[in-house]
């Protein structure tokens, strides 16, 4: 897998914190197209939707679109572990946080993807 694609960027969430914003595809040409937001599971890595799109399946799609793949606090590459009292934030609170995301990279509607 080839991150360089990818440009990264760090939003902050104002009930989360930081959070590692990666993206696929050239935003500039796609913003107003099909954007994909992805959100990997916990315990797992944005990298796993990263290669699912540069599957051979995706070419036609991948072509069309651009992906923003979240990195959820703590699972962002080069991660060091959290201090023991430190809490993640609820589904909730992340899920009505990442509208920051959007806001931030000018984006208006997207489809969502998790696992």
């Amino acid at each position: 897998m080839d991150l360089s694609d990818l440009s990264h960027h760090v939003v902050t969430l104002e009930q989360c914190g930081p959070v590692s914003v990666y993206i696929q595809g050239d935003l500039d040409k796609q913003r107003d197209g099909t954007v994909f937001l992805t959100v990997h599971d916990v315990g797992s890595s944005f990298t796993s939707w990263v290669n699912w799109v540069m599957d051979i399946s995706m070419e036609e799609i991948r072509r069309r679109s651009v992906f923003i793949h979240i990195a959820l606090p703590g699972q962002e590459l080069g991660a060091v572990d959290r201090p023991g009292d430190w809490n993640f934030p609820s589904m909730k609170d992340l899920g009505l946080n990442l509208v920051t995301v959007l806001d931030s990279l000018r984006i208006q509607r997207v489809v969502g993807l998790g696992d």
